[in-house]
């Protein structure tokens, strides 16, 4: 994620945390995504593996969109330490979050990172209107 995506991105953050909008923490989270309370799912990357894989199973099982931050920045933009996980619940924050996010690449995607030829496996990728379609099923669904 660039930096200012990540800037941008984190100031979101604390208005989705003031609006009562984000469940914080592994298991609130996480329930979330069961429930389908979550319309995505940012991930701090100096989260340890179990947590990572945790994650990465529950969103590809539920079909939820999950991202990476930089290290600490959940934490910095919620003003709570230690905090790891952030799941926004559905509504037009979490379509402005989705859209800012549009660019970057989903963990999911990362996966499919072939270094050997410097780009990425489009064999599973989705067009920006793909993408977009989905997004705006998702986040109206919840609403």
């Amino acid at each position: 994620m660039t930096g200012e995506t990540a800037k941008r991105v984190a100031g979101f953050l604390g208005l989705c945390n003031r609006a009562g909008r984000l469940s914080l923490g592994q298991e609130a989270c996480v329930r979330a995504v069961r429930k389908r309370d979550a319309a995505l799912v940012l991930l701090d990357e100096g989260c340890s593996g179990n947590t990572r894989k945790r994650f990465v199973d529950a969103c590809g099982t539920y079909v939820t969109p999950l991202y990476s931050m930089p290290a600490g920045q959940i934490a910095k933009a919620v003003g709570k330490a230690g905090r790891m996980v952030a799941a926004v619940g559905p509504g037009d924050m979490a379509q402005k979050l989705l859209t800012l996010l549009l660019q970057e690449a989903s963990i999911e995607e990362r996966k499919n990172w072939n270094g050997d030829r410097g780009k990425m496996d489009c064999r599973n990728q989705n067009s920006n209107s793909e993408l977009q379609s989905v997004i705006n099923a998702g986040v109206q669904g919840g609403q």
